[in-house]
């Protein structure tokens, strides 16, 4: 008995002595030490209260020790990180918690992830809760889930990334959050670059034996990452090596290639790809590409064999983006790698345009109501909806995206859930569609648009402000405007949307249109009342004609013939590069929308001797105000569209839109957007 109990002290003594050592040799946190020194009692007191408000109130106390400068950098932390941990015990510490993280933010920018993760927590709470009405707004834990996801993923650490995503679609389908399929949407987009990531170190580790693996890799970098730079680096690895002796020019050489030169470099490149021979790389899609766009922007006479070459050459465009489509090379995509190619850098606007068009985004989303929409009036107006949509529409020109930017994703939502009324309204809700990421998601939303424009077309060829066209009478009143944005959204939903066209629409609209036509040549607002043709209505006049032109009969086309003419004529005669044309009191970015129609649809890069794109897109420059608007919402988001969609660089032919071209027609050349390399081919987009 006697020699078991001196065994268990014996054990217990050296314990005793393992514990203290173990104790003795953990390094002391000096800053927890003066925690503890300073505040440690009152902190345990307050522990021991079974109400919460006094942790609130500790809360509130450690943060304001903190902020007051008196203590050193390290306790200054710590008391941060402890107002967080005791504001988060009672809901009116919140506000508390949330103040002490965007302390400690700015005191250690590097700790974004954690911090974030801490805040996270806090929202969810603050969220169960509602404390005293002043929870965040829900779809702030949506953006910030995924803004950390972003910031992980540059980090290099997906998994944490998809840790972020998953917290926040669980929060997003509980709260039933209007971001919930956007979130979803970056799971799988995650997911996916996961396996992409994958995909890549496998083949660079056969980059020295494997002389496909760098076409290989170009085409990840290229249709899957969207990185045009990569992609050409590894391109050129392999095919500049091994074709560089096949082919006579290189592609710095465009400016010196004849055009059967440049010819049979795209046609040698293409066969390669047809061929097989090269393992069906995008590169050889996109030399090709290149080469034939160059050959088409070339004079090349009126002979019969050229008239033949130069159909063989757009034929094999079509075919090839048609093979890059399937690839998930979109025309955007494609027109940054060919620039590479060409040896030219990305295709950018001019710096002073690019300048504007960001300041006045910028301004635009300063303007937005309740952070989600842009409408001035109320539900029952009859254009609710349609400030939202064309400020939407502009922003997607912009390059905006609604996936990776909340409040424009709020917007679109917002826009397309709204109860609209009105003509204006649903034109711009089409032309919106026209542009959004991922539209097929949006099908019904464009039919059932199209099919109240259709109803809202009167029998006299004009649409009113609402649908039930009662503002439309003969002998009183007529309206151009509303009647060009009716056109122009079924126009889209028909030749972008691909809803079977109806023939008595255009044909009543284009023999409206022709009647009214003024002895000037032009078009007025009101051409029953006002007998002086305006800019703005003038060219969106010419516009609607064209647009009408293919679904005429013969015998109302002679008609529209002589009506284009004559409206060209006024074009030519009257335009202005800075005023809505006799049109008091203003509508000038909307004068120069309607002129941006009316030069894209007709092919004609010049009125008056201006090239209408360039000398407006200068003056827009220039009278920007300096908050980067235009004077109104309206305004300003018609002046970004503008300057987005670019001017001319393909004068259609005859055979395009079926409209006889003016004699004097200049021949394709390069313009300022789209780009030139596209020119060639915009006749088979």
């Amino acid at each position: 008995m006697l020699m078991n109990n001196t065994f268990r002290l014996c054990v217990g003594s050296l314990l005793i002595c393992a514990l203290s050592t173990s104790v003795l040799a953990k390094p002391k946190d000096p800053a927890e030490i003066a925690y503890n020194d300073k505040f440690g009692k009152e902190a345990r007191e307050v522990r021991l209260t079974r109400l919460t408000n006094d942790d609130a109130a500790f809360a509130q106390k450690l943060y304001q020790e903190a902020r007051s400068g008196k203590h050193a950098e390290d306790l200054t932390v710590r008391l941060y990180e402890k107002a967080y941990e005791w504001g988060l015990r009672d809901a009116a510490g919140y506000p508390t918690s949330n103040q002490a993280l965007d302390r400690l933010l700015e005191q250690d920018p590097s700790r974004n992830l954690d911090l974030g993760e801490m805040r996270l927590t806090l929202l969810e709470k603050w969220h169960e809760t509602e404390a005293d009405g002043r929870a965040p707004d829900p779809e702030e834990f949506v953006d910030l889930c995924m803004q950390l996801s972003q910031d992980a993923v540059e980090a290099g650490d997906m998994a944490r990334a998809l840790k972020f995503l998953n917290r926040g679609n669980r929060f997003a389908s509980r709260h039933d959050s209007a971001r919930k399929n956007d979130i979803r949407d970056s799971i799988t987009d995650l997911v996916r670059t996961r396996k992409i990531m994958d995909e890549i170190a496998e083949l660079e580790e056969q980059l020295g034996t494997n002389p496909a693996a760098a076409d290989k890799l170009a085409m990840v970098y290229l249709a899957q990452l969207d990185d045009p730079g990569k992609a050409a680096a590894y391109a050129d690895q392999m095919n500049d090596q091994a074709l560089a002796a096949q082919v006579r020019l290189a592609a710095t050489e465009f400016k010196l290639a004849t055009p059967g030169d440049a010819s049979e470099a795209g046609t040698f490149y293409f066969g390669l790809f047809t061929d097989g021979k090269a393992g069906e790389p995008v590169a050889m899609l996109i030399r090709a590409r290149v080469w034939l766009t160059e050959y088409l922007s070339r004079d090349h006479g009126e002979a019969e064999a050229q008239v033949q070459a130069i159909k063989a050459a757009n034929d094999m465009l079509g075919e090839i983006d048609q093979q890059l489509l399937k690839r998930g090379i979109g025309k955007k995509l494609r027109r940054k790698m060919s620039s590479l190619v060409r040896g030219e850098g990305q295709f950018d606007r001019p710096a002073d345009v690019q300048a504007a068009i960001d300041k006045a985004v910028e301004w635009l989303y300063t303007q937005r109501n309740d952070q989600t929409h842009w409408e001035k009036d109320g539900k029952t107006h009859r254009n609710w909806g349609g400030y939202t949509a064309l400020v939407v529409y502009a922003l997607l020109m912009a390059d905006e995206e609604p996936k990776l930017n909340g409040d424009l994703s709020r917007s679109v939502h917002f826009m397309m859930n709204a109860d609209m009324k009105g003509t204006y309204a649903l034109c711009f809700r089409i032309h919106a569609w026209e542009v959004l990421p991922r539209r097929e998601r949006y099908r019904q939303h464009l039919v059932r648009d199209v099919q109240r424009l259709r109803k809202g077309a009167t029998r006299h060829g004009y649409w009113g402000y609402t649908m039930t066209g009662t503002d439309v009478k003969p002998g009183t009143r007529l309206d151009t405007s509303t009647t060009l944005a009716g056109g122009l959204g079924l126009w889209i939903g028909e030749e972008v949307g691909g809803i079977t066209p109806k023939k008595v629409y255009w044909e009543r609209t284009a023999r409206a249109l022709i009647e009214n036509q003024l002895d000037d040549n032009g078009w007025s607002y009101n051409p029953v009342a006002m007998k002086t043709s305006q800019g703005a209505m003038t060219a969106g006049a010419l516009a609607l004609l064209y647009a009408s032109y293919p679904h005429l009969g013969e015998v109302t086309k002679t008609k529209a013939d002589e009506a284009i003419t004559k409206g060209l004529e006024w074009m030519d005669a009257n335009f202005s590069a800075t005023t809505n044309v006799n049109r008091v009191g203003g509508f000038r970015c909307y004068y120069f929308a309607a002129v941006q129609h009316a030069g894209l649809f007709s092919g004609r890069r010049d009125f008056r001797e201006m090239d209408w794109y360039e000398s407006i897109a200068e003056h827009l420059v220039k009278s920007q105000a300096a908050n980067g608007s235009w004077g109104s919402v309206h305004e300003t988001a018609f002046a970004v569209a503008f300057l987005c969609r670019g001017g001319i660089v393909y004068e259609a032919s005859e055979s395009d839109h079926g409209v006889p071209e003016a004699e004097d027609q200049a021949s394709p050349t390069e313009q300022t957007a789209p780009e030139a390399e596209d020119a060639a081919a915009a006749a088979t987009e």
